[in-house]
């Protein structure tokens, strides 16, 4: 009987920690990025230039190398995976939009003649 109401304080306690800790928003994966690799944050980069923050053109000013966007795509998966309780595979498999929509810009390689 005991170990039974354990049980289901337990439950209830993991489902009160689940719902209390802070979820991860489009702000936090942008603002992974952005601080790791350029030193500002979406606000700064919001009232340094407020007309480019009106359309996606604003991640061109901020690109980023193939192995750093590399290593916020494992952190932002890892993150998720953590918070939601799903698998890395189900995360990849359904994080197509969120990625769109967060995902830093590479910088462009230059062609040498």
């Amino acid at each position: 009987m005991v170990s039974g109401q354990l049980m289901q304080w337990k439950l209830l306690a993991n489902k009160i920690w689940y719902i209390m800790k802070k979820k991860i928003t489009r702000e936090d994966a942008l603002n992974w990025w952005l601080k790791k690799y350029h030193n500002t944050t979406v606000e700064e980069v919001a009232k340094a230039q407020p007309e480019e923050c009106k359309t996606p053109e604003w991640f061109k000013l901020y690109p980023v190398t193939q192995e750093q966007h590399d290593e916020w795509y494992k952190w932002i998966v890892d993150a998720l995976s953590k918070e939601r309780r799903m698998s890395k595979t189900y995360i990849i498999k359904h994080f197509s939009f969120d990625y769109l929509d967060c995902a830093p810009a590479l910088i462009e390689k230059q062609e040498t003649e």
